[in-house]
């Protein structure tokens, strides 16, 4: 902007706006504060003679760490964490595994699924396609039975994608 000092990184100047979308976010908001080794602040006429007319508001010198000749390579490591309470899953509305089979069973009847006879089975690593109509494909080439399909529905239905979402992913250590 108009009044902003010139920023200068490692000896190169730079332009007072940030890459991302709000204009008026500083430099100095992408600068990772670990990284920085010193900052200098030039006001005077020493900064306009070094800098020229660009130093007219200012100068904010920032060195970065750097690494040395013939030193050992040394690594920090920093991380922040954040606990707060256990989300709770049964706040929302979801769909529950009878409805989710019933609404596959509608869509294989739509015929949603017919593209991919030719290609079943499918591969055993990853199926793009929804367990119920994996089932409903496979009694369709006589794999198996629609009553052995019929069991592992109803297995299917007594799953809740919430509760193995707490058991596995919100339990305490």
């Amino acid at each position: 902007m108009l009044n902003d000092p010139l920023i200068v990184i490692d000896n190169f100047p730079v332009d007072n706006t940030s890459n991302t979308s709000n204009t008026n976010a500083s430099i100095l908001n992408d600068i990772n504060p670990n990284d920085v080794e010193s900052i200098t602040v030039l006001k005077d006429a020493a900064a306009a003679s070094i800098w020229g007319v660009r130093a007219g508001n200012g100068v904010i010198v920032i060195t970065t760490k750097k690494g040395s000749y013939n030193k050992r390579p040394s690594v920090n490591f920093s991380t922040n964490i954040t606990v707060g309470a256990k989300q709770d899953l049964y706040y929302g509305k979801t769909l529950s595994s009878a409805d989710e089979i019933a609404f596959e069973k509608l869509r294989f009847s739509q015929g949603a699924y017919n593209v991919y006879d030719d290609s079943y089975p499918a591969s055993k690593i990853f199926s793009p396609l929804p367990q119920v109509a994996e089932l409903l494909l496979a009694v369709r080439k006589g794999k198996i039975t629609q009553a052995q399909a019929d069991a592992r529905m109803a297995l299917y239905q007594q799953h809740d994608v919430r509760t193995m979402q707490k058991n596995i992913l919100c339990r305490t250590a």
